[in-house]
């Protein structure tokens, strides 16, 4: 994998995931940074979580000197607490069925990203965020554990039939199927796995929404609106 895919990875983590952390506000009336946010059982996130996040999704969409306006930028804080509603669901769900990611799938993580950066280059990329390689790593952790979850709860409930995979070399090969290599183990074969695999996915993606909306209601997040309004205007300026 080249260079700029692995600089997404990296970006998309440091976007997407949150370190779980009480909430309130100061006597000046500003927002509190250690108050909590969000919660949802154990998980949570606070004020500061949400800063720091917000600030890299900005950074990462809008170049320096071309800053969204304030339409916009509420239509960022909504999608991002959307967003931190899901997480901190899905990581409720994962700590009652038991699903967690032990160190070993996380260091093995952590190397696979960090193989594809020069000496150096990805310890400057978390600077330049200003994350330690510690909250990176915890993020990272909550996307494999997010992902994990996914995974188990609907992709392996997913039957691909053959009637699916013909459809998918009708509608993307014209008809067409690869033959086996010269030894006779199967070209054909490894293609069937990764459109077995694509299918499956696919399939997990139509019905994740509704999947998403029956565990919301049965983990409900917290959220203190007045708060997260105040927050909001302290932010925009």
């Amino acid at each position: 994998m080249g260079k700029r895919p692995a600089m997404y990875r990296l970006s998309w983590v440091l976007a997407l995931l949150v370190a779980a952390s009480v909430w309130g506000c100061t006597e000046d009336g500003k927002v509190k940074s250690s108050g909590v946010l969000l919660s949802c059982g154990q998980q949570e996130v606070t004020v500061d979580d949400y800063r720091q996040l917000f600030e890299m999704v900005v950074a990462e969409d809008f170049p320096p000197g071309k800053q969204p306006d304030r339409q916009l930028l509420r239509q960022i804080h909504l999608r991002l607490l959307q967003q931190l509603n899901d997480e901190l669901v899905i990581k409720a769900y994962a700590a009652d069925a038991g699903i967690t990611i032990g160190d070993k799938e996380l260091e093995q993580a952590v190397a696979k990203i960090k193989e594809d950066y020069p000496p150096g280059e990805f310890e400057r990329v978390l600077l330049e965020n200003a994350v330690s390689f510690k909250q990176w790593k915890e993020r990272l952790k909550t996307r494999l554990l997010m992902e994990k979850v996914i995974a188990r709860q609907l992709e392996a409930q997913v039957e691909i039939t053959p009637k699916d995979v013909a459809e998918y070399y009708r509608t993307y090969l014209k008809g067409r199927r690869p033959e086996s290599g010269k030894d006779g183990a199967g070209n054909g074969a490894k293609v069937d796995q990764r459109v077995i695999r694509h299918l499956r996915r696919q399939k997990a993606e139509a019905v994740y929404k509704q999947w998403l909306e029956h565990i919301h209601k049965r983990y409900p997040v917290k959220v203190d609106e007045k708060v997260w309004q105040r927050l909001i205007e302290e932010m925009n300026g």
